[in-house]
């Protein structure tokens, strides 16, 4: 049977994290073992308590970091715990579908691509997808900064992507074979793109329903840091390993 792991870097997300954690656990996969990693980053908002709460109701592997690390350095500690043979990472907010999981996963099982991305921009009007009332510049910042992104990921790369960003990324594990990872915050999104195309895996991009959040609601990416972040790994992993 195929194994499917599954990331969840979690920091400060009491309101959502166990929706998530049973969502992922009872989604539908049929012939398809679900190994769910759970990385808490030094969470201060009672997360890690319900974590605790709801190890014995749920199936996950628990790691805790001592202090906040970020999402990027949680991500890659969760990969090297995961055994499967297709791994996934999975926020854990709601802004994604986990409904989807099956229409994700069906081309790599059907053997049609190793590498497929959920693609938040292949519906119409997507690139205004952040629309945050209590935070209209903050949103209209976001949504220039991710299609100025994605194009020059694409023109770095030479790929045709419309979301190379997105948190949902699914591949097989033999496509990080010789891969080490470095970033320690949202820019490891865009490293491990960066990497496994490098390697020569061409993904599959897959629509799919995304409600973004606002600041207030909890979203935590940061203008300034994360977006040097993110154009530094772009430029930085085309030329670099």
């Amino acid at each position: 049977m195929i194994k499917l792991s599954i990331i969840i870097p979690v920091f400060n997300e009491f309101k959502t994290i166990e929706k998530v954690i049973k969502r992922v656990s009872n989604v539908p996969l049929k012939d398809i073992k679900k190994e769910i990693i759970v990385i808490d980053d030094c969470s201060t908002d009672g997360t890690e308590d319900i974590l605790k709460k709801i190890s014995g109701k749920y199936k996950f592997i628990h790691l805790v970091n001592n202090v906040n690390k970020g999402k990027g350095y949680s991500v890659r500690l969760g990969l090297k715990y995961a055994s499967g043979d297709i791994l996934m990472i999975q926020d854990a907010d709601l802004e994604y579908d986990i409904g989807e999981y099956p229409d994700l996963i069906e081309p790599i099982i059907k053997n049609r691509t190793s590498f497929v991305l959920g693609s938040r921009h292949l519906q119409k009007g997507a690139w205004k997808m952040r629309q945050f009332l209590d935070s209209k510049y903050y949103a209209k910042i976001l949504n220039v900064g991710s299609m100025f992104y994605s194009k020059l990921f694409s023109f770095v790369y030479q790929v045709n992507l419309t979301d190379p960003g997105t948190m949902y990324k699914i591949f097989r594990k033999e496509c990080l074979n010789d891969i080490k990872l470095k970033s320690d915050f949202f820019d490891i999104d865009w490293e491990l793109a960066a990497k496994i195309i490098k390697k020569g895996y061409k993904p599959l991009e897959i629509p799919i329903s995304y409600q973004s959040r606002s600041p207030k609601e909890g979203k935590k990416i940061k203008l300034g840091r994360d977006g040097l972040l993110i154009l530094g790994a772009i430029l930085r992993y085309k030329f670099f390993n």
